[in-house]
């Protein structure tokens, strides 16, 4: 009996040896794992800032130590490539590649797990954002309609050819709405409206993506400047190309305000056929208004900036047969589109809050080369 078990003790103490030693290996494989995702996430995080290949390194280096990693070449080595030499980025110079590798810690069963070591390869890059025609800012969760699409009537409304993202809530209603690409949000999403379609998704993702584009006031090189507000329709004719209304063409350039920026303020129809080559910017509020007007951006592909807190209309787009080429850009502010047959061929619209709603609206999204995103691919 002493014998049998002491036979049994044996086996059941290298059974408990195994159980802890190899819960121990896989628990410093997920942090070696983790370890090398960090790394060559801070790695490409420097490289999208315009860091160098040494500058990138030592970001990778720097963020492995932090973790416990200090490549002392004994317990753990650090790795960094760039370009990778292995996997699906082989070359590329955008792309970042980090291997860990660190000898595990047993406890009972040394004999048999040390000639091994626990390793964690990890690939990040720069990875492009799709191309937006509706791109909601609003990190606020608790904004159910930070994107917001309201169709009415029988024909296609709105009509979004691109992408459409909410850092916060999206929704859709009325009817006839169709999205021909991506809908991503980050908090919550509804779609209410009949007959309405969205391409690919809604696809929840884990946390707010950084703006296709962002710009102050100051960026801007203004050609025409007011300190108060700006109202610009026939009744002024210094605005418009040789001083004559017209010619229903504004003189290319940058319009800028302090104040607010008006087209048509007064809604007569002052603003019916007006088109040209121009950036509207204001430090408070932008109110495009009118019928078959026409307007391409002029400055850096921005058609219109406002920096005005109003989270429902910091930019007022309202009439019927508008079409307008470029961003649309509230830094801190709403957007809102209203009316019917406005169409962009080539529109981005940027703001906290977006809505976009009427008959025969359509926008199709801009060749627009924004920002890129840093992400793990391997």
């Amino acid at each position: 009996m002493l014998a049998l078990v002491a036979l049994l003790a044996t086996a059941l103490l290298g059974l408990i040896g195994l159980v802890v030693d190899a819960g121990v290996f896989y628990a410093e494989r997920r942090q070696v794992q983790n370890g090398a995702d960090e790394a060559a996430a801070a790695a490409a995080h420097e490289i999208s800032y315009g860091g160098g290949v040494s500058a990138a390194t030592t970001a990778a280096l720097q963020n492995a130590a932090a973790n416990g990693f200090n490549n002392n070449g004994t317990s753990n080595t650090v790795t960094v490539r760039i370009p990778p030499t292995s996997g699906e980025h082989v070359g590329d110079p955008t792309y970042v590649e980090v291997v860990l590798t660190e000898e595990p810690t047993t406890f009972f069963i040394h004999t048999v797990l040390s000639a091994g070591h626990v390793q964690g390869r990890g690939v990040a890059g720069l990875v492009a954002l799709p191309k937006y025609a509706l791109f909601a800012t609003d990190p606020n969760c608790n904004n159910s309609e930070a994107l917001h699409l309201e169709g009415s009537g029988d024909n296609n409304v709105p009509v979004v050819e691109g992408s459409i993202h909410s850092n916060s809530g999206l929704l859709i209603t009325g009817s006839n709405v169709f999205v021909d690409g991506q809908a991503s949000y980050v908090c919550q999403a509804a779609i209410t409206g009949s007959s309405s379609s969205v391409d690919i998704g809604p696809v929840q993702v884990a946390s707010p993506l950084p703006a296709p584009v962002s710009h102050t006031f100051a960026d801007f090189p203004c050609d025409f400047y007011s300190t108060g507000n700006l109202r610009i329709n026939t009744g002024f004719p210094q605005y418009f190309i040789n001083n004559d209304p017209d010619t229903l063409t504004l003189k290319p350039g940058v319009y800028c305000a302090e104040g607010d920026l008006e087209v048509d303020p007064s809604g007569t129809g002052s603003a019916s056929n007006l088109s040209g080559n121009v950036t509207f910017v204001a430090q408070g509020k932008v109110r495009l208004m009118g019928s078959n007007y026409n307007f391409t951006a002029f400055w850096n592909n921005v058609l219109l900036f406002a920096e005005s807190n109003d989270n429902s209309e910091a930019i007022l787009m309202h009439g019927s047969g508008g079409i307008f080429q470029g961003i649309v850009l509230a830094s801190q502010g709403g957007v809102l589109i209203h009316g019917s047959s406005t169409t962009s061929p080539a529109g981005l619209v940027v703001g906290e809050e977006i809505l976009v709603e009427g008959s025969n609206v359509n926008i199709t999204a801009m060749d627009f080369a924004g920002p890129v995103e840093v992400a793990l691919v391997e």
